[in-house]
């Protein structure tokens, strides 16, 4: 691919033309994407998540035949126009449901390695439950200081011409590493307040006493 570019850059200015068309209308989709296509890719993301509430984002990158697995759910969906239909109806019904609703951008890097983008995202929202039961949810400024929040993990994999052919939905997972070792801190507290003193410290106590009072 780059040895093309750098001889189209050696032609005159008259015949570089012919050679980029030819260029733009050969097939990269069974190479692995450059690093620059995945920077794209994840520059787009970055930009459109936070307006998935708000607007149509961006459907450009995508593959008019792109596999969308939502593990959410655990179905697959085949097609950009199936993709915007399920973003869609996600949009709209959350929307109902939730008063308050936005996304945004947690993390999101290329792995050159693999060829994909992979990015983390939150949805914070305030429900119409939660909302109508704490009416101080809706002033706006104690509302975004108490948001519910739910973590997402996606992954884009890109083909040579820098196209998302494949993404998958699906639920961040709870370090449960980080869950066992604040349990084991929480045993040992109440380890040292439950367990009774050994026996040679309540006799030096008591020896002490003994000698205070003569």
């Amino acid at each position: 691919m780059y040895s093309i570019t750098r001889r189209a850059l050696l032609l005159p200015r008259h015949r570089i033309q012919p050679v980029l068309r030819l260029y733009s209308e050969i097939d990269f989709s069974k190479e692995k994407p450059t690093p620059w296509q995945l920077e794209h890719i994840q520059t787009r993301l970055i930009d459109t998540t936070p307006d998935f509430f708000r607007s149509r984002i961006d459907y450009t990158f995508y593959k008019p035949d792109v596999i969308c697995e939502d593990q959410l759910t655990g179905r697959t969906y085949v097609g950009r126009d199936q993709l915007m239909r399920l973003f869609g109806l996600y949009s709209v019904t959350l929307k109902m449901i939730c008063p308050h609703i936005e996304m945004e951008c947690v993390d999101c890097h290329p792995q050159i390695e693999d060829g994909t983008v992979r990015l983390r995202w939150r949805v914070k929202y305030v429900s119409w439950l939660r909302a109508l039961t704490n009416p101080r949810l809706f002033r706006f400024d104690y509302r975004i200081k108490n948001l519910s929040w739910y973590d997402g993990y996606s992954v884009f994999y890109a083909d040579g011409n820098g196209d998302v052919y494949k993404t998958t939905i699906q639920r961040c997972r709870r370090d449960e590493s980080y869950l066992l070792k604040g349990a084991e801190n929480i045993k040992k507290k109440i380890e040292n307040v439950v367990a009774p003193k050994p026996a040679g410290t309540v006799n030096s106590s008591t020896s002490e006493e003994e000698k205070a009072k003569q």
